[in-house]
């Protein structure tokens, strides 16, 4: 949430799903502390197929600021959406990234980088389309199921 106040650009952060390990009390109070609450639409609960694709359809970007991930389905279903993605440099991530090419990645836990990132993408709409047709195309050519399907019997034969 530091980036945010890091920002120069206007823009609202739409922040949903449940809350894992933690309570969103303790949020609630950093956001407070940053004076960030008209920038912060919270939206913590269980999420449905429905509003997921409306809350991907109303952004810009979607930004995964993980601090540790095994592997993100967020990720694929952002891009498959598509929408331009700002990712931590976390290896599951990085696999699936190439910054600048099909998504924007930023050191892990570096808000400033974030900051730079996300004003990058705000104020490059060229950018941002560019991102979310080339996620897309990424998505298609790795992880299409029918592309899968042949590159297992490739293998087979």
């Amino acid at each position: 949430m530091d980036a945010i106040t890091q920002t120069t650009s206007k823009f609202k952060v739409i922040i949903a799903g449940k809350v894992r390990d933690e309570n969103w009390e303790r949020y609630e109070e950093i956001i407070t502390v940053l004076n960030i609450k008209d920038r912060i639409i919270p939206v913590i609960r269980h999420i449905t197929d429905e509003e997921r694709d409306y809350l991907f359809s109303i952004s810009l970007a979607i930004i995964l600021p993980y601090t540790r991930i095994y592997q993100s389905g967020v990720l694929l279903m952002a891009m498959s959406f598509p929408k331009a993605v700002i990712a931590s440099d976390l290896s599951p991530n990085a696999e699936i990234i190439t910054s600048e090419e099909n998504g924007l990645l930023f050191q892990s836990e570096n808000t400033l980088e974030l900051a730079q990132k996300i004003n990058l993408l705000i104020n490059n709409p060229t950018l941002s389309n560019t991102l979310s047709a080339v996620a897309l195309k990424s998505i298609e050519n790795r992880f299409n199921p029918a592309a899968i399907g042949k590159q297992f019997s490739d293998l087979l034969h």
